[in-house]
């Protein structure tokens, strides 16, 4: 009888955590994509304390501000079209646990699926806490994050764009700063907006490890009329520039420079370049992007002065 109690105790310990494993799962139930009507979630929101991983296998639009965790692993993770309206989406974590879909407090976006979130004008996506990660595109899933106009950007720990993009619109607010590692993958793409009449971007910074692979891609879109010789800091407080490091996806690839370079906005006659400023002597590090003129337009100058000269010299 003891023995038997014993294995009821022990089974009902089982059932007890496998439904705090168990995920809650947006499918849009009520048919009105309200992420935060509990009626479209099949074991009711995530949130802070509830136990549940968060997968949004349908469109949602956020009504509300909501925070999903607190110093528990749970993770949320989109496979859909997510907006946030003028709210903000919040997640935290503690220590690193088990949990097979990621480390603790992630927000996932395209995990083996198609995902999208979008930062609306007015809404925040605020990420902090041991191993809270933003992690885009992974086992085969294809993500995008858009920091839309008037949007906000708080992203304490690391990001992992492995297979998608991460997009900023130029006047993007930047309330919270990296702190672990910026990791582009030989299939990601970080997109930064400049308006170089206001010389107004997001910069990234709080002395982060800088991780690309031989592929990564660095897309700016300029706004406005920049001139040659205009400069603006990307990314500042580099610890360190390196090849992939802090991911499963691409590991050992590159040597911390982008592999390509895609510029939208500039005049015929300009380009840009890439200043990589390597921490010395305790300074950190910096990536600054320059105008500069197209190799042709240097070309046409040198032969410019030629002709210059040879009218100088007949005279």
């Amino acid at each position: 009888m003891i023995k038997e109690n014993v294995l009821k105790v022990l089974l009902i310990g089982l059932l007890i955590s496998v439904s705090a494993n168990a995920a809650t799962v947006f499918n849009n139930t009520a048919g009105d994509n309200d992420f935060n009507n509990a009626a479209n979630w099949d074991n009711g929101l995530p949130v802070k304390g509830g136990g549940h991983d968060g997968v949004i296998n349908a469109d949602a639009t956020m009504t509300a501000s909501h925070e999903m965790v607190t110093a528990i692993d749970w993770h949320l993770v989109i496979n859909a079209t997510v907006n946030t309206g003028a709210n903000e989406l919040q997640l935290r974590s503690g220590s690193k646990g088990t949990n097979p879909i990621g480390t603790p407090g992630d927000l996932i976006v395209g995990d083996n699926a198609t995902g999208v979130f979008n930062v609306d004008n007015g809404g925040t996506l605020d990420i902090a806490g041991i191993g809270a990660d933003l992690i885009i595109g992974q086992n085969g899933g294809t993500g995008t994050v858009n920091f839309l106009s008037g949007s906000s950007s708080s992203l304490s720990k690391t990001i992992e764009i492995l297979n998608g993009s991460l997009n900023y619109a130029s006047d993007v607010n930047g309330l919270g700063h990296l702190g672990d590692e910026l990791v582009v993958g030989n299939n990601g793409i970080l997109s930064m907006g400049i308006n170089a009449d206001t010389d107004t971007h997001f910069v990234f910074g709080n002395r982060f490890d800088l991780e690309l692979a031989t592929d990564s891609t660095l897309k700016l879109n300029f706004t406005g009329s920049a001139s040659i010789g205009d400069s603006w800091t990307l990314m500042q407080t580099i610890s360190s520039f390196n090849g992939v490091v802090d991911s499963s996806v691409d590991a050992g690839d590159g040597t911390g420079v982008f592999g390509n370079l895609i510029v939208n906005g500039l005049t015929d006659d300009q380009q840009i370049q890439l200043i990589y400023n390597a921490p010395v002597a305790g300074d950190d590090g910096s990536l600054v992007a320059t105008v500069v003129p197209e190799p042709a337009t240097l070309a046409l100058l040198g032969l410019g002065s030629l002709i210059s000269l040879k009218r100088r010299r007949k005279n």
